[in-house]
């Protein structure tokens, strides 16, 4: 059940003018990268300051993943509207 949002985002294509059901899946995934960066975020500093820094910087590695998830949702915002 966790997949079908993406499913549904996915799905959409050029030629259906504002295509809402699949923008409010596209909302939910650009919502679900922004959860990740904080949850990311917290956790890094929380390693810097114990003293874990080489562990923290690959951590934040992890925000690359965020990011491509936040572009990916924009993507698909911006196709289910158009």
């Amino acid at each position: 059940m966790c997949v079908s949002f993406f499913n549904l985002a996915t799905r959409s294509t050029w030629n259906n003018f504002l295509e809402l059901s699949a923008a409010w899946c596209s909302c939910k995934i650009i919502l679900l990268s922004l959860g990740l960066f904080l949850v990311i975020e917290c956790l890094g500093t929380i390693l810097i300051v114990m003293g874990y820094r080489r562990i923290a910087w690959v951590v934040y590695l992890l925000h690359l993943l965020s990011s491509l998830l936040f572009l990916m949702g924009t993507y698909y915002f911006i196709k289910a509207l158009l």
